[in-house]
């Protein structure tokens, strides 16, 4: 107790803690010693101090227990002073003991109230006293110093890359590799997605298990995987390459077989080899012996395939099928090595088929029988080069031993040289070539009893020697060679070229120069520049020279020994055994197979020769091949057709956007994984994803295709409407071509004072119809009257026009008994004028009696020319047919269909109005005119009414009336009431359409004839109205003119050329009955239309009134 106060009653008592001894007057402070506290007075005054508690410090004395500041820490009672806590701990007010760190911060220093976080991209494990690890979503590029890592964390950090894993404290060593992915060295931060080689999706991930362990069902195969990310099955790059020797990857890329035997896969080869040339050989002999093309056409099983084969080949040469063919075929080999030459990156939804084809193009043919995996890649190169040869080789060797067979067979029947027609025409159409003859051949004789076709038969007497023999029967079978060689070359040479191939794998840094590991693609056993690698590059630096460089001088050697009788149009055995290479091509351009095949080589091979590390620079070279060649081919326009150079132009436009979409999505990929999360790819593209810019490319190539097709279809359309003389099986120009040695493809022979307005009028057309042709005319080309032997031999076919003193002149005779002797054929022309030409038994009769048969009873062609267009246009076709016959390029043709766009006969003709047509009984024959234009055409709008008198009912007024001129026409009293009603007509205002027969058979007659029995007053007109012949008739001549009098009498009666899609009901469209050969079916179909009592009566007792 104390007391301070003087007077005071009592004491007061001393507070706890404090000292208050017997007789104080103060409080005074406790004595503790430090660790210790005054918490409490006894009753004598004297405190008791106590243990400071834990958590708080006690420096003795009368002072209380003080808490421990943040980072401070008293861990056990009666400590005198907090303890700081380590760096890396941290403590709160009145901690008892210090507590580390959570992960992702960190306390540099001791006495740290509170840990720091990790400044961005680090981490840190728990009591990190720094931040030296990346966090999440990076990984540490490389080791350093933790503080060089604190200091500069962008430094280190890097995003992780592409489909890898990166947790805290992810090393670039040890970066997360995903199920289906693998990559090439720990140093890399490049991954590759394992590809599905032939398999599903889910082939690469069986193979490729990586080092993530996704769960407890795949951990088995992520602690097999070892350190190279594969199964424990494969190995190798993107282990594709199985563990165990002498297996090898599956056609579905998931597992790995045993390869089998060697000598079972030799055999294998054997039986197919085998079986080839014994299809060959069947084949061959069906096509080349004179059994095979006769008796076993006729047989039941093997005759349906063999006539299959012939006319499909037939309709594949006629419609222009082989070029098309050959630009898409060349289009789809280059397009399809866009993955594997230029390395192109596309989605594998893109991607995925067009490998599956690019295999179906580039034959392997080890790998037929043996799996590519169980043979060398060295082995497998020399069997893909060297096999083909021996193809080739086998089939030129069978050429010359069925040429030596038939020469045998000849020997043995004693019956000299077999003719050509039967060797060599047939054996060349089994090839695909669908030429004629390989040989040279002699024109017919026109004096000897052979048909104008017989161009394509040889003297069976002519004997070749034995070297002979072996050149043609190489030429023989060249075509089919040449096939080989086309179909062979871009994918045997990508395969040679392909050596170079190599699949490059990144195993440095990010942060280092660039340096890749790489692989051939063919092997992936084989590392690139290697001792194991050149030696394969060796080999295929020779069989360079063998095929992409040897088919290239093979080509042009062989063009370049054409040049002279393509450019003279004169075939030779080569020229047709070549024809493969130039026959679709212009003669100007005949050179182009070459151009186009270097191009190929170069796309499809060459350019692997560029370095793997300049992969895009392959993608800029076969950009500018492109353009160019797209430019060249469109100024150009080598080939013959127009739709094949519209079809050349759109494919290789489409594969310029094809190489230039390439080079897009590898500049977007590129950007990509330089700068990851950056966008920049993005932003520079405007499209978000690599999806988006290959399907931009395709709608461009959908876009520009169609375009380019329309333009092509459009230009088709308008030659087609160039009026040129045109084959009707083709719808092309016929091929002009002269035998070998000649100059002219026609002799025009006439006489001058009758003839020579007509032959040159023929001269002129022709060359207008037929682009190209070389006529001889004696105005134009005739230098020496003494020459004209020697003219005559140097032309292909003979005219004779035959006017008024043809065979009385001296001349015209010789340049006949030259033709004759030198067994020219003729084509023969009959003036049709009467007054310059005369009958055709005038002709004869003035022919000398030596000459008539040879000339006028041999078959060969006849025509008559007339002064009307539309008529000579058809003597100009039978002239034409006759030529091209005789040509070497249709010598095995016995007949030509040809036609002119434009003319008459294949006018669709319409009335657009309803005609009328009244035709008189008394007007003699002019029933049968009727009732042979309703033969010829069928039109709903035309009305035909046979009676006496006119109708005057206003359904059935006529607006026409026909006039049937012949030599009965005005006769008898059939004639006098006949003219009494062309004079009612022409009252009554009706047109009047005339139709002039000069067909003898009919009661033709020359239009003279009619000036004599027509009635004076309808000639002079004294009716009050025109003359009657002031109009002019339609002339009807017989043959093939008459179809064309039909036309012209259908347009004299209002018919006009309508569109053929037209409604024929509604716009009473003629229908044609006839062009050219119909079926005796297609006839019966057409006379059943107009039915027994719909035909016009045409007996003695006609109808007066009968209505059709």
């Amino acid at each position: 107790f104390y007391q301070k106060a003087s007077g005071a009653a009592e004491c007061l008592r001393c507070k706890p803690g404090s000292l208050c001894p017997l007789g104080a007057s103060l409080e005074l402070p406790a004595a503790c010693e430090p660790g210790t506290y005054a918490n409490a007075t006894d009753d004598d005054g004297d405190p008791d101090c106590f243990d400071c508690p834990a958590g708080s410090s006690c420096g003795g004395g009368a002072a209380p227990p003080a808490e421990c500041s943040p980072g401070s820490v008293a861990a056990t009672p009666g400590l005198a002073k907090c303890e700081r806590c380590e760096p890396g701990t941290s403590s709160g007010a009145g901690s008892e003991s210090c507590s580390e760190c959570a992960a992702g911060t960190y306390a540099a220093n001791s006495g740290q109230g509170q840990c720091v976080p990790c400044p961005y991209p680090l981490s840190s494990e728990r009591g990190a006293v720094i931040c030296s690890v990346c966090q999440k979503g990076f990984y540490l590029l490389q080791s350093a110093d933790p503080a060089d890592v604190f200091k500069s964390p962008t430094d280190y950090c890097k995003p992780c890359p592409p489909n890898a894993e990166c947790s805290d404290d992810t090393s670039l060593a040890t970066l997360g590799v995903p199920l289906g992915f693998w990559r090439a060295s720990f140093s890399s931060a490049e991954l590759t997605e394992c590809r599905a080689f032939g398999g599903d999706g889910q082939a690469g991930q069986a193979r490729c298990v990586g080092n993530v362990d996704p769960g407890e069902a795949s951990g088995r195969r992520v602690q097999e995987a070892g350190l190279d990310y594969c199964a424990d099955a494969f190995a190798g790059p993107e282990c594709q390459l199985c563990r165990e020797p002498n297996h090898y990857l599956d056609a579905d890329g998931a597992a790995c077989n045993k390869c089998v035997a060697v000598g079972t896969a030799a055999g294998h080869m054997a039986g197919i080899a085998l079986g080839l040339c014994v299809a060959f050989g069947l084949v061959a002999l069906a096509y080349s012996t004179q059994r095979g093309q006769t008796e076993w056409r006729k047989e039941r099983f093997i005759g349906l395939p063999l006539r299959i084969a012939d006319r499909t080949g037939d309709a594949i040469y006629k419609i222009g099928l082989i070029p098309k063919f050959k630009i898409l075929f060349g289009f789809y080999q280059v397009c399809l090595v866009l993955s594997t030459t230029y390395s192109a990156r596309l989605p594998e939804r893109y991607t995925g088929w067009t490998e599956a084809l690019a295999e179906a193009v580039f034959i392997d043919w080890s790998g037929v029988v043996l799996p590519v995996q169980c043979l060398p890649h060295k082995s497998r190169l020399i069997a893909v080069a060297i096999s083909p040869i021996g193809v080739i080789a086998l089939l030129l060797f069978a050429g010359i031993v069925l040429r030596l067979c038939a020469r045998w067979r000849r020997a043995r029947r004693g019956a000299g040289c077999e003719s050509a027609s039967e060797v060599d025409g047939a054996t060349s159409n089994v090839l695909g070539a669908g030429e004629a003859q390989l040989q040279d051949q002699e024109p017919p004789s026109s004096s000897a009893a052979e048909p104008p076709t017989a161009l394509a038969e040889t003297d069976d007497a002519a004997v070749f020697s034995w070297p002979a023999e072996v050149a043609l029967g190489l030429l023989d079978l060249t075509p089919a060679g040449l096939v080989l060689v086309f179909c062979f070359v871009p994918s045997i040479s990508a395969s040679i070229f392909r050596a170079w191939s190599c699949q490059a794998y990144t195993v440095s840094p990010p942060d280092e120069p660039l340096r890749q590991v790489s692989y051939m693609r063919q092997d992936a056993s084989v590392e690139c520049r290697t001792e194991d690698h050149e030696s394969i590059t060796d080999i295929a630096v020779g069989f360079i020279v063998l095929w992409p460089a040897g088919s290239l001088v093979l080509f042009t050697s062989l063009l370049a020994a054409c040049y002279k009788p393509l450019q003279a149009k004169t075939p030779t055995a080569l020229t047709r055994a070549t024809a493969f290479l130039h026959r679709e091509y212009k003669t100007t351009w005949y050179w182009w197979e070459a151009v186009e095949l270097a191009r190929k080589l170069v796309l499809t091979g060459a350019v692997l020769l560029i370095p793997e590390e300049r992969a895009f620079v392959r993608l800029v070279v076969a950009t500018l091949i492109c353009s160019c060649y797209v430019a060249l081919v469109g100024a150009t326009q080598p080939f013959k057709r127009v739709e094949d150079d519209a079809l050349a132009v759109a494919s290789s436009l489409v594969l310029l956007l094809f190489f230039l979409g390439a080079n897009w999505t590898t500049i977007y990929l590129g950007i990509e994984e330089r700068y990851p999360n950056a966008e920049a790819a993005a932003a520079l593209f405007g499209f978000n994803n690599l999806n988006a810019v290959v399907d931009s490319m395709i709608v461009l190539v959908a876009i520009v295709f169609p375009i380019a097709i329309a333009g092509g279809i459009f230009a088709v359309r308008n030659v087609a409407k160039v009026p040129t003389i045109r084959l009707v099986s083709s719808k092309q120009e016929p091929e002009l071509t002269l035998a070998l040695g000649l100059t002219w493809h026609l002799f025009n022979s006439h006489i001058w004072s009758t003839g020579q307005d007509a032959a040159a009028v023929i001269k002129n057309e022709l060359q207008h119809l037929l682009p190209g042709i070389k006529i001889f005319l004696d105005v134009d080309d005739l230098a020496n009257i003494g020459a004209l032997e020697e003219y005559i031999s140097r032309s292909q076919t003979i005219l004779f026009f035959l006017s008024k003193g043809y065979f009385g002149s001296h001349n015209c005779l010789r340049e006949v008994r030259a033709s004759l002797d030198q067994k020219k054929p003729l084509v023969l022309v009959q003036e049709g004028n009467l007054e310059k030409g005369g009958t055709l038994a005038a002709l004869r009769a003035e022919c000398p009696g030596h000459l008539r048969e040879a000339i006028f009873d041999k078959g060969w062609s006849l025509t008559t020319w007339h002064r009307i267009e539309a008529f000579q246009l058809v003597s100009l076709k039978v002239i034409t047919e006759a030529l091209l016959l005789c040509s070497p390029a249709y010598a095995d043709e016995t007949a030509l269909p040809l036609y002119v766009p434009g003319e008459a006969q294949r006018e669709h003709l319409g009335f657009l109005q309803p005609v009328v047509l009244w035709v008189s009984p008394s007007n003699s024959g002019a029933v049968y005119l009727v009732n042979e234009l309703k033969s010829k055409f069928a039109a709903d709008t035309l009305t035909v009414v046979v009676e006496d008198e006119a109708p005057t009912q206003e359904s059935r007024k006529p607006t026409h009336m026909l006039l049937y001129l012949n030599a009965n026409t005005w006769s008898g009293e059939r004639g006098v009431r006949l003219a009494e009603q062309v004079k009612q007509a022409r009252a009554d205002k009706l047109t009047i359409v005339m139709a002039h027969e000069n067909d003898p058979t009919r009661d033709g007659c020359a239009f003279d004839c009619m000036f004599q029995t027509t009635p004076q007053e309808l000639i002079a007109g004294l009716d009050g109205h025109p003359g009657l012949y002031k109009a002019l008739a339609t002339s009807f001549f017989p043959g093939a003119f008459r179809e064309v009098s039909l036309v012209l009498l259908a347009k004299k009666l209002g018919a006009t050329p309508v569109s053929e899609n037209v409604n024929d009901a509604r716009s009473g469209v003629i229908r044609y009955a006839t062009r050219g050969r119909v079926s005796n079916r297609a006839s019966t179909r057409r006379s059943s239309r107009f039915s027994t009592s719909e035909q016009v009566d045409v007996g003695p007792e006609e109808s007066a009134r009968q209505v059709v």
